[in-house]
């Protein structure tokens, strides 16, 4: 959590304060289940995103998992507390947000031959933007490796406010397997 607040801090971006986990910030929601909750004000209420933006650090609670949580016969891969780190940027930083996080997982020692961007061809602004990225830094680009378009869309339970996204996994050293880790995704609105 240091690592990424120091990270983002020192690129430019300002630390957005956190929403109490019981939070009439976001309507759609019983609990703070993602960073995006905290943020949806900046969609619906024409609030600027100051500079590059913001970034925030926030506890979370997902339900989803309430039925099984106490089955020794169900591994639950995704927590339903946790703490989830997430940025909002102004169009147009898609590049540098992406370098960006890149760093961050180089600060926390993940080399770069462990890391993947999963993207649709679907989305040529977004694949143009990860094929740049890749000029520079040499990780791994799967495109259309999830046949699944909804792997690459987000609902936010607002009105003609959707988004899409490519993917960031890291490789399990030991298994060789991917595991998705977060995703940089474009909000747009109409």
């Amino acid at each position: 959590v240091d690592t990424f607040s120091e990270n983002f801090k020192s690129a430019g971006y300002m630390e957005h304060e956190p929403a109490p986990l019981i939070s009439d910030i976001d309507h759609s929601v019983r609990f703070i289940g993602s960073t995006t909750n905290v943020f949806k004000q900046y969609l619906t209420d024409n609030v600027m995103i100051p500079g590059k933006g913001y970034f925030l650090i926030q506890k979370c609670l997902r339900t989803r998992n309430a039925s099984t949580f106490f089955s020794d016969e169900v591994f639950l891969e995704w927590s339903s507390y946790f703490t989830a780190m997430g940025i909002i940027s102004p169009p147009g930083g898609m590049s540098e947000l992406l370098i960006n996080t890149l760093n961050f997982l180089f600060e926390l020692g993940v080399d770069v031959d462990r890391i993947k961007i999963n993207v649709s061809s679907k989305d040529r602004d977004l694949l143009e933007c990860v094929r740049g990225v890749q000029e520079k830094i040499k990780f791994i680009i799967d495109v259309d490796g999830v046949d699944d378009i909804g792997y690459y869309r987000h609902k936010y339970g607002m009105d003609k406010i959707a988004g899409r996204n490519f993917n960031l996994a890291i490789k399990n050293e030991q298994t060789g397997e991917f595991k998705d880790i977060g995703n940089i995704v474009v909000i747009e609105k109409g």
